[in-house]
């Protein structure tokens, strides 16, 4: 099989294990710490990940355009993470056996 043909298929499998770890670092991270510091962990690794993503494509340039559309992204990203936190009703209501 050419080297080609398998890029694609290698690519999906090292993308579907980078999000594993990075499940497990916050799962690990959400065990022993507050909200937080799980969203945290969450941000630090994707970052990671994300960095690691673009220096193998040939570290593309990164513009001005870009900036917005990913600031947006990020403020709802982090909105949506802490959402639960800030929650002043029960976010699991209790159910009655009867």
């Amino acid at each position: 099989m050419p080297a080609a043909s398998l890029r694609a298929p290698l690519q999906a499998a090292m993308g579907i294990a980078a999000l594993c770890a990075l499940d497990a670092a916050v799962m690990v991270l959400s065990l022993s710490y507050t909200v937080g510091y799980a969203v945290l962990g969450r941000y630090v690794f994707g970052s990671g990940f994300a960095l690691l993503v673009w220096w193998f494509q040939g570290r593309p340039a990164l513009t001005r355009a870009m900036l917005p559309a990913h600031l947006l992204r990020g403020v709802l990203d982090a909105k949506t993470s802490l959402a639960p936190r800030f929650e002043k009703s029960d976010p699991a209501p209790h159910r009655q056996i009867h």
